[in-house]
């Protein structure tokens, strides 16, 4: 019986030298995640209001800003504005009204919210240029609320009355468009809409 030890060594040595290269591949992977795992991200915690209980924080912007409620000096509270500079700015609130909420804000500081006006809450919309409008409701709604805006600004909310509520969407190129219900559903309200009006 003849060995042939030049082929077997030449196999032990491609082993070793696979087994080796394994090794050298999991801890430059190891080293890697080590690096990952070492960087950290830095958040800073900032109270905006220490003094003021009532205020809600509602939705945040790319920039910083912040909408929500708040109560005014003279104990109403509105929609308020936190820009990255931590000022709050109340944002009024409609005609007849004493009570308002901002719940969402684009990039652009346009503002969705509602506000009371003395005999219903109903939606608004809000920007620096316009200040607070009213949002128009479905035919023989009383009530409802703009829940979110894009960078279009493009509203989603909802509209209730007798009825029960249905979603819509707002656009200021195409007015006013009710979402209606699922089939053998009887309400629908939208929370969030996205850039491509989802």
């Amino acid at each position: 019986m003849r060995i042939n030890f030049t082929s077997r060594s030449n196999r032990m040595l491609a082993t070793r030298r696979g087994v080796l290269s394994f090794i050298l591949i999991l801890m430059a992977q190891f080293c890697a995640e080590r690096s990952l795992f070492g960087q950290s991200t830095t958040y800073v915690m900032t109270e905006l209001s220490a003094e003021d209980p009532t205020q809600i924080p509602s939705k945040l912007n790319n920039l910083g800003d912040i909408v929500g409620r708040k109560a005014d000096s003279g104990g109403a509270t509105g929609a308020t504005l936190w820009s990255h500079s931590h000022k709050a700015k109340h944002l009024g609130v409609l005609p007849n009204g004493d009570y308002s909420s901002a719940t969402s804000i684009n990039d652009a500081g346009e503002i969705t919210g509602a506000s009371n006006t003395g005999s219903a809450i109903v939606p608004f919309v809000w920007s620096d240029k316009n200040g607070l409008q009213r949002l128009p409701l479905f035919g023989g709604d009383n009530c409802g609320q703009a829940v979110a805006i894009n960078k279009h600004g493009d509203v989603a909310g909802y509209s209730s009355g007798l009825n029960g509520s249905r979603a819509y969407l707002w656009s200021r190129k195409t007015g006013f468009r009710i979402l209606n219900v699922l089939p053998s559903g009887t309400y629908s309200r939208a929370h969030d809409i996205n850039d491509s009006d989802w």
